[in-house]
């Protein structure tokens, strides 16, 4: 899930202190979501981590003994799978039907030599719906302590079960249909024959490397946006999240430029996400993709019609 941990950390400044009952959150970005809802419709957990940390778990240095015992926690919590090393994490992305599938967990505190204080368990779904667990108890682990089982067992004690998995409590992501089908953009490229923009057609996605697999194959059509100066990229197939897709759903928008075959672009993820610091260019072959920022992008589509 493409989240950005900065805002979660801006809003767990938010939560009020005090020792919490099981499934009832202190901080919920959310108030019409109940978390036992919503918890009970994840299936899989991915445990967030900023970058340092997250290379010291691939490496398992540092910090990463605390966050393979956050595993094993959310494991008997209820997780049929819980992702936090990279691998796992790509894993995770490859193989799920929808975002919603999973959570992203986020735990951590006021980490001393033999305490820990402050200890904060946040969820966050797959529309950026918060959920965040906190106690204002310091936690003392001495000399002759089971670390690992104690450990576990205060996680427990702010945060102790899942639940029995529901499907039909699984949320889902927006959706932003169109009237567009794949026999309607047939149909309109063969009576537009000859009066066509260049851009318009349909595209298929060519992954680039093993590591984009997860992106999917998809194929899109462009065409001419009937109601403003623009281009519409309609999603017909391919995502690997296939639930969260529907053919006919808009993938972008391509908005006219100065230059020729050069558009500024609306580009709604896989995750629904909308990233607009985004460009196309046309080539003789198809056109490219890309952006720049914290989580950049670099698409390559190939024309195959008309």
């Amino acid at each position: 899930m493409k989240r950005t941990l900065f805002t979660i950390i801006a809003m767990l400044a938010l939560i009020v202190s005090g020792n919490c009952q099981n499934q009832k959150p202190n901080f919920s970005s959310n108030p019409t979501l109940s978390f036992d809802k919503y918890i009970s419709g994840v299936k899989y957990a991915e445990i967030g981590l900023n970058a340092l940390n997250q290379e010291q778990v691939d490496n398992q240095t540092g910090i990463a003994g605390f966050y393979y015992l956050a595993k094993d926690y959310l494991q008997q919590m209820g997780f049929e799978y819980v992702a936090l090393t990279s691998s796992e994490k790509t894993k995770l992305n490859i193989e799920i039907k929808s975002y919603c599938e999973y959570t992203q967990v986020l735990i951590g505190g006021d980490i001393d030599k033999n305490s820990i204080s402050n200890m904060t368990i946040s969820f966050v779904s797959c529309k950026g719906d918060i959920f965040s667990f906190t106690s204002d108890k310091k936690y003392n682990y001495g000399k002759f302590t089971n670390v690992e089982n104690k450990l576990i067992k205060d996680w427990q004690g702010i945060v102790k079960s899942k639940g029995t998995y529901n499907p039909s409590n699984q949320i889902r992501l927006p959706s932003n249909p169109t009237f567009w089908t794949i026999e309607k953009l047939e149909n309109y490229f063969i009576e537009n024959k000859g009066r066509l923009a260049p851009v318009e057609g349909f595209y298929e996605r060519v992954r680039l490397s093993f590591e984009d697999i997860a992106g999917g194959k998809y194929t899109i059509g462009v065409v001419k946006n009937p109601e403003d100066d623009n281009y519409l990229v309609i999603y017909l197939s391919g995502a690997k999240n296939s639930t969260d897709w529907k053919s006919g759903e808009i993938k972008a928008i391509l908005k006219n430029t100065a230059t020729k075959g050069f558009y500024s672009v609306y580009w709604i993820s896989r995750d629904k996400s909308l990233y607009e610091d985004v460009y196309c260019n046309l080539d003789a072959f198809g056109f490219n993709i890309y952006s720049s920022g914290v989580f950049p992008i670099s698409y390559k589509f190939i024309k195959i019609s008309p």
